[in-house]
């Protein structure tokens, strides 16, 4: 049981080590609800909801939400947990949000997303459901880009976190900035803000999959196929007329190299010292 700004929220355990497992709290979380910035009133989309503590604190704002997710467990937990804060303002639907909003046509004002984004080797074949993302980490986040312009009104943000592998172009800055500006060039209806971490290294990754789920032959093999480092991301689109860029740098107070006690994410931005655009 999580106690978050006197909001209280109950996922598994750490210790349950099953694909299954309801997320438990991490900073992400933390600095994802610091972040939010949807209006009273509006129509938020919850996208992959998990425990459902990023609906809940949206449902405290004033908005409408609709909270989706394909892990039936979670909406167990998140109906519990919508009950413990006396949220009545969500909807909750079980399905996979790919094909449900392929077939259902819905336009929301803010749309939040705390992905599978975490990188794995492709091995791994009994991983948790709410963090494997493939071997770079980006496999639903990429598709997550490519659908989120039709569920968006005018005006709309999408807001999300992620992990990203480094640029090939250049090791300092995070792939998905490459990513974003290729997806989205000659659009000049969005705009896009960018917060990242120091890199931290992608063999932390590895020392933990060796000592709970694979070998270590499948461990070494990916990480000579992957980027050495990894990047913390929190991203904001927003659907406007004039198209900008900024990015900022995510601070990493701890300075971790690896994967330790806590994510290596800070809590504060600043602007880059790297000229990036």
């Amino acid at each position: 049981l999580h106690n978050i700004q006197g909001v209280f929220i109950i996922t598994d355990l750490v210790s349950y080590m099953k694909p299954d497992q309801v997320f438990p709290i991490h900073p992400e979380n933390y600095y994802f609800i610091d972040k939010m910035q949807p209006r009273n009133n509006a129509k938020v989309l919850d996208l992959g909801t998990g425990s459902g503590i990023l609906s809940i604190f949206a449902a405290k704002k004033g908005c409408n939400v609709t909270a989706i997710d394909s892990n039936k467990k979670t909406l167990e937990y998140a109906r519990i947990n919508f009950g413990i804060n006396n949220v009545k303002n969500v909807k909750l639907i079980h399905a996979n949000y790919f094909d449900y909003f392929r077939k259902n046509k819905h336009k929301f004002d803010y749309i939040m997303s705390n992905p599978p984004f975490e990188p794995a080797p492709r091995a791994l074949k009994s991983y948790y459901i709410h963090s494997y993302g493939g071997e770079d980490g980006l496999d639903v986040i990429r598709k997550q880009l490519s659908m989120f312009p039709k569920l968006l009104n005018k005006g709309g943000i999408f807001q999300m976190v992620l992990f990203s592998p480094a640029s090939k172009r250049d090791s300092r800055l995070p792939l998905i900035l490459d990513e974003i500006d290729d997806r989205f060039a000659g659009r000049k209806s969005f705009s896009y803000n960018v917060e990242y971490s120091t890199p931290v290294k992608l063999e932390g990754f590895g020392k933990r999959f060796e000592q709970k789920f694979l070998k270590e032959k499948f461990v070494k093999d990916w990480l000579k196929r992957s980027t050495e480092n990894l990047f913390i991301i929190m991203l904001f689109i927003k659907d406007i007329e004039n198209l900008e860029k900024r990015y900022s740098k995510w601070v990493n107070p701890a300075g971790i190299d690896g994967l330790g006690q806590e994510m290596p994410m800070g809590y504060k931005s600043e602007l880059s010292s790297t000229p990036l655009d």
